[in-house]
């Protein structure tokens, strides 16, 4: 069983897939499994697919219904100990990423790595958390394209669900991490690189981000936790609400909140 998964989705990307592919083949370590799922590319991606189809461990080209519906084929065709979601656009961070990388994947359900973002024209590193709390997510998610989690987290807690458009990942951690109380750590390891371009970085979408963030709570946290969302109104139209910024004003919610945890946890 190797020890990690590098599952890449695609759809209508070829050139973000084609940075992503010759990153990871460019590993000086070649020890992990390489797999692509593209949603039937009209674009040229195919071509990319083709080009390197030895490259990869399992590759398809096939119509899907959105990024989670993907990303979970991805988890169903990998057989290594961590999967790490690298999608198309995203690449490494260098040529010895996963080299120096393996020492540190063990144990922990969820581990999470620095990332490399493009923002205003210029590169910053950005730090993943070093302890995850309530007042975290309700802030921001975790950068998937810098966090492994355990196979074996997806088959005891189950994938992501698909309805999502936009914050499946960040439902599937706050469900794993804070309701289930999975093992996190922080490792001190530049990751990837990501440009802030995506799908979930588009302001024309954050309605429907805050919109499904509040949904991911709802299905997995009780009454009290949910008024408090009402009756603090966390939930959008907040004229404070801009990317980069933070999703809610939630300081007084989350300081309450830490209190509670135990009891509002099913």
């Amino acid at each position: 069983m190797p020890k990690l998964s590098i599952i890449t989705i695609n759809y209508n990307n070829k050139e973000g897939l084609k940075r992503t592919v010759e990153s990871v083949i460019q590993q000086t370590d070649k020890a992990f499994e390489f797999i692509v799922i593209d949603g039937n590319s009209t674009d040229g991606s195919k071509d990319i697919i083709e080009q390197h189809a030895a490259r990869f461990t399992y590759s398809v080209s096939e119509q899907d219904t959105g990024i989670y519906n993907a990303m979970n084929k991805g988890i169903k065709k990998a057989s290594g100990e961590y999967t790490l979601f690298l999608n198309s656009g995203d690449w490494l961070y260098s040529h010895t990423t996963i080299a120096e990388l393996n020492q540190f994947l063990k144990d922990d359900d969820v581990i999470s790595g620095d990332i490399n973002i493009f923002h205003d024209n210029k590169w910053h590193i950005v730090n993943s958390q070093d302890v995850i709390t309530i007042e975290h997510f309700l802030n921001i998610s975790l950068f998937h394209q810098a966090t492994f989690i355990k196979r074996d987290l997806f088959l005891k807690s189950g994938l992501y669900h698909e309805e999502f458009k936009i914050a499946g990942d960040y439902e599937f951690f706050i469900r794993t991490l804070l309701k289930e109380d999975a093992s996190y750590k922080h490792i001190p390891l530049t990751i990837s690189n990501f440009l802030t371009d995506g799908i979930s970085n588009n302001t024309s979408y954050l309605d429907l981000n805050l919109k499904e963030k509040e949904i991911a709570w709802r299905m997995n946290f009780s009454k009290l936790v949910i008024d408090y969302f009402e009756n603090a109104k966390l939930i959008a139209n907040s004229k404070e609400l801009k990317w980069g910024k933070r999703f809610f004003k939630f300081i007084p919610f989350a300081n309450s909140i830490d209190r509670i945890t135990q009891k509002i946890r099913h």
